[in-house]
């Protein structure tokens, strides 16, 4: 998806934006999953460890290892 590629190209804000117009339509872990990444590497951990929790408990197996990485409580 445009989001992921945009995560990939490091364009941080661009790949936030297109997540969470992803998100309105519908909820999906991989799209928070992305998000959360996103959110922490443009320097909000907060926000990012929210969405990888969110990435989680819609059963993103990948989201639970990269709360560890990043210390998300």
């Amino acid at each position: 998806t445009k989001g992921e590629i945009q995560y990939y190209l490091e364009n941080y804000s661009e790949a936030i934006a297109s997540m969470s117009k992803a998100i309105e339509i519908e909820q999906h872990d991989n799209s928070y999953y992305y998000r959360g990444l996103s959110y922490i590497k443009a320097g909000n951990k907060v926000y990012g460890c929210q969405n990888l929790s969110k990435a989680e408990t819609l059963g993103n197996s990948l989201a639970q290892y990269e709360k560890k990485i990043h210390n998300c409580e």
